[in-house]
């Protein structure tokens, strides 16, 4: 039990009573859906705050809007009864920047792992800790580079991780959950089903690490009738083992990882909403040229189709996609280009993408002259994923059974492996969606500025802005 804010106490399980009392200076929480992973991290960052004057802390998420709508609101509504930030005036809240000054000067910083400028501030900066809220969905080399921030001295260091599991070879099990320390397994039944279930704590790669996994369901009490029976009923087992069942399962090690919800069978045809025509393409055919088509449907991304070939020719990348361009109502949103495709056949030189003359022989060329004119979008990897992965986990990437290379790719592309495995029908995936992804972001951020958008600057006016 803690009590808190003068007549507000919580009532916490043992598993969020041990994270909250550890001084073990890492710690992760894991646990499914529902399970209070956030409220207990909250409340051991608001100790930490008020215990060590002057600490300063970072939080971070994956994605912008996550942050701002999930984390942000989250810790301001538990800590101060307020979704927008304190009201008292001792306290000090920049709602752009993300900067929370406490009265005794300790400080808190929100971070976007998909915005660069901000993880590069990191580089000078020392912190006194750190929480990482979805960290499953954080990439390891923003995490080794955070864990090095933390060196602030006079104050406890703890790093803080909170997560739902993931495939059994992600590197936050491997550096968390090694060393049984107390642990148990329990068999539960849901709706007429049994699962078998290891909970409880771990030795990590040494004794600075702990692992808590709570025991499953434990918070149902807490949550609306049926909560978890209508997401099992919904999900496929891989969802159900790793957000239910709180089981490190599937696809182990997988960059991106595929479950039965990421697949559809039947030709996705709407007589609205939008359409892209993602590209990878190898300078003098050094790889595959490869174009997707993807449709955009109510926050779905539907990739109905694939051109994917070695030594392509131009006439046939078209053919095969004006064959697709007829099957449809209405023109292509965009077509976003990989960055080889301004450069000319031959050399490394790029050209510039804003309207001029490109070059006869650049392949974007030879494609207007065809018809299929493409805009260059170019992004880092770091945040491509940022983007990507958390659509696949929640469904809103959906791939047709017929695009063979795209999943072939998909089902091979691991951590471990990352440099050496193909990725071209991928690099096409992540560089399109993203786009869409942040373009969207970046009307709704130009409406409230009242200003036009421009597509061809997304890279400068959204992922480099600063405050």
């Amino acid at each position: 039990m803690i009590n808190f804010r003068d007549k507000t106490s919580f009532e916490l399980n043992p598993y969020q009573q041990a994270f909250y009392d550890s001084r073990k200076e890492n710690i992760l929480l894991t646990g499914e859906f529902g399970s209070g992973k956030t409220s207990i991290a909250c409340l051991k960052i608001h100790k930490m705050m008020l215990e060590n004057p002057g600490i300063l802390i970072a939080i971070f998420r994956n994605i912008s809007g996550e942050l701002e709508s999930s984390t942000v609101p989250e810790y301001m509504e538990l800590i101060f009864g307020n979704r927008i930030g304190p009201l008292d005036p001792a306290y000090y809240w920049h709602s752009t920047r993300k900067h929370l000054r406490y009265p005794n000067g300790s400080e808190i910083r929100f971070f976007a792992v998909d915005k660069p400028h901000q993880i590069g501030q990191l580089k000078n900066l020392k912190l006194g800790g750190l929480w990482m809220d979805q960290a499953e969905e954080i990439i390891k080399d923003v995490f080794d580079l955070a864990g090095g921030r933390v060196r602030q001295t006079n104050v406890l260091n703890q790093k803080l991780y909170t997560c739902n599991t993931e495939g059994g070879d992600h590197y936050l099990k491997d550096l968390f959950f090694r060393t049984p320390l107390k642990t148990k397994t329990k068999e539960i039944k849901i709706c007429g089903d049994k699962h078998k279930v290891q909970y409880g704590y771990w030795q990590g790669i040494n004794n600075s690490f702990l692992g808590i996994t709570p025991e499953p369901m434990i918070n149902r009490k807490h949550l609306k009738k049926n909560y978890y029976e209508d997401m099992y009923i919904t999900y496929s087992n891989d969802w159900v083992q790793k957000y239910i069942l709180g089981n490190w399962f599937g696809n182990v090690g997988m960059i991106y990882d595929l479950t039965a919800h990421n697949y559809f069978e039947k030709i996705k045809r709407p007589q609205y909403g939008e359409r892209m025509i993602g590209n990878d393409y190898g300078i003098s055919n050094t790889s595959p040229m490869v174009l997707l088509d993807i449709l955009i449907e109510n926050g779905i991304y539907w990739v109905n189709s694939e051109f994917y070939e070695f030594d392509s020719s131009i006439d046939n990348a078209v053919t095969a996609f004006i064959g697709i361009n007829k099957t449809y109502n209405f023109e292509s949103f965009v077509n976003i280009g990989c960055k080889r495709m301004f450069q000319k056949e031959g050399t490394s030189q790029g050209l510039s993408g804003d309207g001029e003359l490109l070059g006869k022989l650049t392949p974007a060329f030879l494609f207007a002259q065809k018809g299929l004119n493409f805009a260059p979008f170019n992004i880092e990897i770091q945040v491509r994923r940022s983007i990507i992965q958390p659509l696949f986990k929640n469904g809103q990437i959906k791939i047709h059974e017929s695009c063979v290379n795209l999943i072939s790719e998909l089902k091979e592309f691991k951590y471990k492996n990352e440099k050496t495995a193909s990725n071209h029908a991928i690099e096409a995936l992540e560089r399109t969606i993203s786009f869409h992804f942040l373009s969207n972001q970046s009307r709704a951020l130009n409406r409230s500025l009242n200003m036009p958008v421009n597509k061809m600057q997304l890279r400068e006016t959204f992922m480099n802005r600063k405050f």
